[in-house]
């Protein structure tokens, strides 16, 4: 399963992370993984760090452990954070941490920017580009319970195991073709802060919706935007604060009232208080639709 040579060691206690943080500090190279759920909150919740280097695989548990001391090699402009379509993780360091990690490669728009392919699995690059068989067939989701199976901390070793091998060989082919440096300043948004925060003026593009009235679409847009301030705050999926066809109901008719809103029969966690200030913008939203 992991390279020849390559040493898997699980970190459990906050001693041997200080250990280990000391030993990533010198590395000019690392990959690093992820595991979380994101289930009943609008934040994913860590549940698994996992970090390669030349020798060795790092299991991290940021459950029982201080994950703090990461902080500096996140942060590190020294060192090459290698990761295969890097989003999630990104945002759930940044919202953990409160730190922007920097030196960013990732290999899934690498082998994008290369013209292989783009949207491609970790599983099919490392077939793709290295030639090289893994095991994927198990999907493991409680990422949270305690203790870990061998299968699992082995399951999220082969995350990682293979980060390197891949940034050397794409390295390579893309400065045969001299796109290397483009690729680079490229992946310097990735290490933005516009890139970690929300933008509440897009989320409305994530639903589905076959109206096209500019009306509709401009009051959609501000109610999604009202959808995603309140999942934020409350920590919810915004499908438990308003599910996408309610809010597209909720556009439609726009209530500014208790009665209205029960004809609806949405379903909200919303209390009162926060229904109130959906009622204001409905309100606000139909005085400009007849001021039109």
């Amino acid at each position: 399963m992991y390279r020849e040579g390559n040493e898997m060691l699980y970190i459990n206690t906050n001693e041997i992370l200080e250990k280990t943080v000391a030993t990533l500090a010198n590395q000019k190279m690392i990959g690093i993984d992820t595991e979380f759920i994101r289930r009943d909150t609008y934040y994913a919740k860590l549940s698994l760090i996992q970090i390669s280097t030349l020798e060795e695989i790092y299991i991290i548990d940021p459950i029982k452990l201080d994950i703090s001391a990461l902080k500096e090699i996140l942060a590190s402009q020294k060192i090459i954070k290698i990761f295969h379509a890097p989003l999630q993780d990104l945002g759930i360091f940044y919202n953990v941490l409160k730190t922007i990690t920097l030196n960013v490669f990732d290999t899934q728009e690498a082998i994008k920017f290369l013209g292989i392919r783009s949207q491609i699995s970790y599983q099919d690059a490392c077939k793709k580009i290295l030639n090289i068989e893994i095991e994927k067939e198990q999907q493991f989701r409680e990422w949270n319970i305690r203790p870990l199976s061998e299968d699992m901390i082995n399951y999220a070793a082969q995350d990682v195991d293979h980060l390197i091998p891949l940034y050397l060989e794409l390295k390579k082919r893309m400065e045969e073709e001299k796109i290397f440096i483009n690729f680079c300043r490229y992946m310097e948004s990735f290490s933005q802060k516009e890139f970690y925060e929300v933008k509440l003026t897009e989320v409305w593009k994530k639903i589905r919706t076959h109206e096209r009235s500019k009306t509709f679409m401009k009051n959609l847009q501000m109610i999604a935007s009202f959808r995603e301030t309140m999942a934020i705050s409350l920590d919810l999926p915004r499908s438990f604060v308003i599910s996408d066809q309610d809010l597209l109901e909720v556009t439609k008719i726009l209530p500014s009232n208790k009665s209205e809103l029960q004809n609806l029969k949405i379903k909200t966690r919303l209390n009162q208080s926060q229904i109130n200030a959906l009622f204001d913008l409905c309100s606000g939203l139909k005085t400009q639709k007849e001021e039109r």
